[in-house]
């Protein structure tokens, strides 16, 4: 079973929150249950505001009883670009 919610800004529109629970993986898959959240955000870089992922947050769980959590924390964004002039005398 998938089951999955998105939390929408309004009136922008922006994904603000991704979240997702599945679980009924065949036999022998490994994991039994796996569940992620994904935090998007305004981020400035530079001069310029970017719609970017800024956390993220993983759970599954083993046909063992194990259970495996992965937070993460985008930070610290940087835009890379270069430019070049090419003169030919």
């Amino acid at each position: 079973m998938w089951r999955d919610r998105a939390l929408i800004a309004d009136p922008a529109g922006d994904l603000l929150q991704y979240e997702e629970d599945a679980t009924g993986f065949p036999k022998g898959f490994g994991f039994v249950q796996r569940h992620q959240v994904m935090t998007w955000d305004s981020v400035k870089i530079i001069d310029a505001s970017h719609w970017l992922p800024v956390a993220a947050d993983f759970v599954w769980s083993y046909s063992d009883a194990s259970l495996y959590r992965v937070s993460i924390e985008y930070r610290n964004h940087r835009h890379f670009e270069a430019a070049s002039t090419i003169t030919y005398k």
